[in-house]
């Protein structure tokens, strides 16, 4: 995403404006960016054809009018040589963040599919908040022997471990990556992957 959106902030600053409210990787903005990566071309969509993408959304009018009236307002661009090179790497991007949405719909149809088989599902469902998905992930981080742990505090250390603070310490990477900071270890452990980094006092 992040290659994505710095693509069209280079030769297409009108997108990140216009689907800004929808989420540059949502649907419909995915099949609005595969019917139009260019400015020019983005300036023609009709009213018509950007409600047709806005599906599952209210006020499908309102938006499409205020997308239409964002993508043609001036903002500042390429050459079009320069936009059209842009142009083709944002469709290319687009083409697989699509397809990489149909593959994980698929893989959630067969979780959805065999997951009430497993004995555990049913307390898991009965869960506010946890579906056949979430289920099917909150099993695979906890597993499924009941005896693993003794308590439900033994099981609360692993959901949500609690935060330690510890001094500045100076983090080395493969990639000679310095960084100085004092802060949570839950926090580093999230940027820095164990077994990537070595941390060493300072």
């Amino acid at each position: 995403m992040l290659r994505l959106r710095s693509a069209l902030r280079y030769y297409f600053p009108a997108a990140l404006a216009a689907y800004q409210t929808l989420g540059l990787t949502s649907t419909a903005v995915l099949v609005l960016l595969a019917k139009a990566s260019t400015p020019q071309a983005a300036a023609r969509l009709t009213v018509i054809q950007i409600t047709a993408a806005l599906k599952g959304y209210r006020d499908k009018s309102a938006k499409a009018a205020a997308i239409q009236a964002e993508l043609r307002a001036e903002h500042l661009g390429q050459s079009d040589l320069v936009a059209s090179a842009y142009a083709a790497t944002v469709a290319a991007t687009v083409a697989v963040l699509q397809t990489l949405d149909t593959q994980i719909a698929t893989l959630e149809g067969q979780v959805e599919a065999h997951f009430g088989r497993h004995p555990d599902a049913e307390i898991l469902l009965s869960q506010p908040g946890i579906g056949a998905i979430l289920g099917a992930r909150v099993l695979a981080e906890f597993g499924d022997a009941r005896g693993r742990y003794a308590s439900a505090p033994g099981s609360k250390t692993v959901a949500s471990p609690t935060a330690t603070e510890f001094p500045s310490v100076r983090l080395l990477s493969c990639g000679e990556f310095d960084v100085r900071s004092t802060g949570q270890r839950d926090k580093m452990s999230t940027h820095f992957p164990p077994g990537s980094v070595m941390g060493r006092r300072r």
